[in-house]
């Protein structure tokens, strides 16, 4: 199974698939984004997709991103290129955040997800981000992760506290410290 290539971008087949070029001399066919469609020398995570007549191959720049993606082909009724489209509409750590925060109406908006699809991806995904530990790459200028990793710090299991970190984030004023005693005020009551 293909995980890694990287080659030289040999041109496009259409908008969304490249030919890599790699030293050995093999030419792969990738789906890739627009920004790695951009670039002359490419390196990146190869998702391998086997049907019965086809075998397809996804690049990402980042293990992050593959991930997602292979989460996201988990969901029933969510397939490659929707996933991939998702993928490309928004950033990593925005589809987590909306994933995360149960917003349906945003992943709606996405190319390819219907009102079914995006509710099926927040109710099969949820759960499994929390396990996997995959958190936005925006890191501290996240305020919802930010309160999160102090609450999971302070000995808090996300469970505990994500149902009102979320209710508490749309009166987020930009302090941290009074996010977490609003949230902590609310769970013990």
């Amino acid at each position: 199974m293909i995980g890694f290539l990287q080659g030289v971008n040999k041109g496009s087949i259409d908008q969304k698939k490249m030919i890599v070029l790699t030293e050995l001399g093999i030419g792969y066919e990738v789906n890739v984004s627009e920004k790695l469609m951009q670039q002359e020398h490419v390196q990146f995570y190869v998702s391998c997709i086997l049907k019965e007549n086809s075998q397809d191959l996804y690049g990402f720049a980042s293990l992050e991103e593959k991930k997602i993606f292979e989460l996201l082909l988990s969901v029933n009724g969510v397939g490659p290129k929707s996933a991939f489209a998702l993928m490309g509409f928004y950033e990593s750590s925005e589809l987590i955040n909306y994933i995360l925060m149960g917003d349906a109406a945003a992943l709606k908006k996405a190319p390819g997800i219907g009102a079914k699809a995006s509710q099926q991806i927040i109710l099969d995904l949820e759960k499994k981000i929390k396990t996997l530990a995959i958190e936005p790459s925006a890191g501290l200028s996240d305020p919802l992760f930010e309160g999160l990793e102090v609450l999971r710090q302070l000995g808090f299991k996300d469970q505990e506290v994500l149902p009102a970190l979320k209710a508490k984030m749309s009166h987020f004023d930009g302090k941290i410290e009074l996010l977490v005693k609003e949230v902590l005020k609310e769970i013990r009551n």
